[in-house]
């Protein structure tokens, strides 16, 4: 399954804005995070809310490296509770969303006491 071609020209038009705060690629199939898809997120370097609802992500493997991300949406998804592990580099996030996904125990969000300024 590929990454939907929508999801790029999103990118592309929020490189496009000086100062890009938000993506919302909400709907948009969205699978994995390639390197190529990783890559391009990161270029946003002034990302502060990303929204990957609805869009059938089986794995945070590969999540982007965004510094100054506060926001993260990822409800309605398809990845183990395990890949939480995954996030704990985005060390400013305040708000995440992450209900409809497979995680199955209180265990797996155990790992979300690692951020700081979660409330």
């Amino acid at each position: 399954m590929s990454i939907s071609p929508k999801v790029f020209e999103c990118i592309s038009e929020a490189l496009d804005i000086s100062n890009c705060k938000e993506l919302y690629l909400d709907g948009l199939k969205v699978p994995s995070i390639t390197d190529e898809l990783k890559n391009k997120i990161q270029k946003i370097s002034s990302l502060t809310v990303l929204s990957l609802n609805e869009c059938g992500l089986q794995s945070l493997k590969n999540f982007p490296a965004l510094p100054n991300l506060v926001r993260l949406e990822v409800t309605g998804n398809e990845f183990p509770g395990s890949d939480l592990s995954h996030l704990t580099h985005l060390t400013q996030i305040r708000s995440l969303t992450l209900s409809s996904n497979e995680i199955t125990s209180f265990e797996q969000v155990e790992i979300l006491k690692k951020f700081l300024n979660l409330f």
